[in-house]
Parts: C-alpha cells; sequence; structure tokens
C-alpha cells in the first residue's frame, strides 16, 4: 500500500509543488498502476515458465542435412523476376541521393 509519506516524498524528489487535495488522488492512482505492476510481472513470469518449457521440448528445426548446391536455382529466380541486371535483381530503390 502506498502511503501519503510516500507520495509526498515522491513528489519532493520530483520536485513538484503538489496540493495536499491531490495527494489522496495521487496515492490511488499509484496505488493501482504498481497493482497493475505486480500482476503482469506475475503473468509474464507464468508465461516465460511455459515457453521455455515449450521451447525445451518441441524442437521444430529440421537438421540441415542434404543442402543443395549454391545457384542453381539463380537463373530460374531470375527469369521469374520483372527486372534483372547483370544477374541480379532490380528493385524500386529505398534510399536516394537527396536523403529521402
Amino acid at each position: 500500500m502506498v502511503s501519503r509519506a510516500e507520495v509526498n516524498n515522491l513528489a519532493a524528489l520530483a520536485r513538484l509543488e503538489l496540493p495536499e487535495s491531490e495527494v489522496e488522488k495521487l496515492r490511488q492512482g499509484l496505488e493501482s498502476i504498481l497493482g497493475y505492476v505486480a500482476r503482469l510481472k506475475v503473468e509474464a513470469s507464468e508465461l516465460a515458465s511455459v515457453t521455455e518449457t515449450r521451447a525445451l521440448s518441441d524442437n521444430t528445426l529440421r537438421p540441415d542435412a542434404n543442402p543443395h548446391q549454391a545457384g542453381i536455382h539463380t537463373e530460374c529466380l531470375l527469369k521469374a523476376s520483372p527486372a534483372q541486371k547483370d544477374g541480379y535483381f532490380v528493385v524500386k530503390p529505398i534510399f536516394t541521393d537527396d536523403g529521402h
């Protein structure tokens, strides 16, 4: 639970002038925020536990066996592209000389 003294101390650290009429309102707001963060922390911890368990038991990567020869599909892919030049795909430029 956030106390009124803690709210006043926080306001002083932030160099804020906090009217006494706002202390209770801010205390309740901070309490709500901290409660939400605590709940997120618990849920993130539970999610991490499930994710770690799944990662250890469910490896979906295939073994890298029998790779094909490099470049054997290049010609076919270039023929299928709308534009090519000197063995490369031609694409619209992302960056131009004028900085845009």
